[in-house]
């Protein structure tokens, strides 16, 4: 019996290429990357939302301190409101008596309690990213209402010089001159506070 011959083994399949690995391993790179990509969006997202609250955070903080800044200003407008009437009748008084030749009056007392107004909370308010958070109309608005204060203590320094040349003066002509100055600053200063107060009061209300 003849020996049978073995059939030859089948060619071994070629290795595939680089790019044919690449091709095939497409769809699942593309799922990472897209992956990786919304991850790291996601952690931006996460990051702007944590600091957009917060910023406002600070800025409803900022505009606390700003509403209670105001609302402390209007009570010392208020505590040195009656020390300025009680001026203007003294000085009225005087200058009345001088005006009708009644006898001189060397006990003419003038006292002024200074209104110690904050501006602390709006300026910080200003120099931070708080005041990009807040309404515009509203610090449009508190803006005016800071810069009537900023005119009421102008002229309650002015004020106040005054009633230093008064209490300097020796002759009588030089203290109804510096009677009549210190008067109508007196009278300007509280028209002034008035409005301020008014000012003041319709922030409080908001």
């Amino acid at each position: 019996m003849l020996p049978t011959a073995e059939p030859d083994a089948p060619p071994a399949a070629p290795r595939p290429t680089f790019g044919a690995r690449i091709a095939a391993r497409l769809p699942e790179i593309l799922i990472e990357a897209l992956l990786l990509v919304l991850a790291v969006v996601l952690a931006f997202a996460v990051e702007e939302w944590r600091e957009e609250r917060e910023l406002e955070g600070r800025a409803e903080e900022a505009r606390l301190a700003i509403l209670q800044e105001i609302t402390r200003n209007r009570d010392e407008l208020f505590e040195s409101r009656q020390q300025m009437d009680d001026a203007i009748a003294a000085l009225e008084a005087s200058l009345a008596a001088a005006t009708q030749g009644a006898p001189e009056q060397r006990e003419l007392s003038v006292n002024l309690e200074l209104a110690l107004l904050s501006s602390a909370a709006w300026r910080t308010a200003q120099t931070t990213e708080a005041s990009r958070r807040m309404d515009y109309a509203w610090m449009l608005r508190i803006s005016q209402v800071y810069e009537l204060q900023a005119m009421f203590q102008e002229a309650q320094w002015a004020t106040v010089e005054a009633l230093v040349t008064l209490k300097a003066t020796g002759e009588d002509s030089a203290e109804a001159a510096a009677s009549r100055a210190l008067l109508g600053r007196i009278r300007l200063l509280r028209s002034l506070g008035k409005a301020l107060e008014d000012d003041y009061a319709s922030i409080d209300g908001q």
